[in-house]
């Protein structure tokens, strides 16, 4: 008798999107969780469809100082308490201004969106995950693209 069971094989739900197409479509779908791109080591970071943050980019404060909003004296040995945002301590110890950190946490989203669209082929993971701790950029997917 046999016993071998003809089930359908499962495919990858998504085998022909780009990671831009496959970005669109999870803010779209108002996902929550991060998108691991590799070999570029971006990680774009949602909450219900909304970039909340872009890791593997430029840090922070050299965002920061880029734009003017902190010089080096300000930044220079300033070390926020453990497991707390740099942007946060530095809004809390009045180095800088709220909206200034929610200026350069967008500049953040959209530089690393930018090398994204100039990357070549990406292969990548989207995992679910606990929010990003704020403040954060949320910016649209479709307002960074």
């Amino acid at each position: 008798m046999d016993t071998t069971l003809d089930l359908p094989i499962q495919p990858n739900p998504f085998p022909t999107l780009s990671a831009v197409e496959l970005l669109q479509a999870l803010g779209a779908s108002g996902a929550s969780g991060v998108l691991n791109l590799e070999p570029s080591g971006l990680r774009i970071y949602l909450r219900q469809g909304r970039i909340e943050a872009v890791g593997g980019t430029k840090p922070l404060g050299e965002v920061l100082l880029r734009m003017g909003v902190l010089d080096g004296d300000k930044l220079e040995g300033f070390q926020p308490p453990q497991f707390y945002p740099l942007g946060q301590a530095l809004v809390d110890q009045g180095k800088i201004e709220i909206y200034d950190l929610w200026f350069a946490l967008s500049e953040q989203v959209r530089e690393g969106i930018g090398r994204l669209l100039r990357l070549p082929q990406q292969s990548y993971v989207f995992l679910p995950r606990d929010p990003v701790p704020g403040p954060n950029a949320d910016i649209s997917v479709t307002e960074a693209l």
